[in-house]
């Protein structure tokens, strides 16, 4: 795609995810973006044929950002693992109002997949940290039944925090309610943390 092409579809993006965040992704589609960018719809359907290879793109966008900030590779400690975590719940924010609809997402076949992929992959980094923080003393040894509900507490928590807090709609999305997810995440870890990785927990809330 030229520089030309591909500024034109990251403009379009760009107005996309605007749009979803303030009227939701229901209230959006190809008609809705391309009279906000004063385009005709066939412009915009020229790079993004229908809603849903639009929203895939901005999937993709969001899955390629967390991959980027949420790296799989090893973590030290309980603090570094949270500290991702609060970064990937920063993404979300930026994209929340895909992300608060991902139940509506799943009716479209090509993103339902993509979807599954996602959480294949996330399961598995969940996983893999766990036993890398008890391979650095910041974990107990537990059994692996306890592994996978620990890895199953945390996927919740950092899937649905934003569908979950946007049932309030007096209240915003910010940082104090971010914080507040966290610490849940917390909740859950603090119990199998052996003395450093308590110590290392607190560290993360800090400041």
């Amino acid at each position: 795609m030229s520089n030309t092409k591909q500024d034109t579809a990251t403009r379009i993006l760009d107005r996309a995810l605007a749009l979803i965040n303030t009227r939701g992704l229901m209230d959006v589609g190809i008609r809705e973006v391309a009279k906000d960018l004063g385009m005709r719809p066939g412009n915009v359907t020229y790079y993004f044929p229908t809603k849903e290879h639009l929203v895939l793109a901005l999937m993709e966008r969001l899955r390629s950002l967390n991959a980027s900030t949420v790296p799989t590779g090893e973590v030290r400690s309980v603090k570094e693992f949270l500290d991702r975590y609060r970064q990937m719940f920063r993404n979300q924010t930026a994209f929340v109002g895909l992300v608060v609809n991902m139940v509506n997402v799943m009716r479209y076949p090509s993103l339902a997949r993509t979807y599954r992929t996602i959480e294949i992959e996330r399961m598995g980094a969940i996983t893999q940290a766990i036993s890398e923080l008890v391979a650095q003393g910041q974990l107990k040894h537990i059994s692996d039944v306890r592994i996978a509900r620990l890895t199953s507490t945390i996927s919740l928590v950092s899937r649905f925090w934003t569908s979950e807090a946007s049932l309030h709609p007096e209240q915003k999305i910010n940082d104090a309610v971010m914080e507040h997810y966290m610490r849940l995440l917390a909740t859950a870890l603090k119990p199998v943390c052996t003395k450093a990785g308590r110590k290392s927990l607190k560290e993360a809330f800090a400041s």
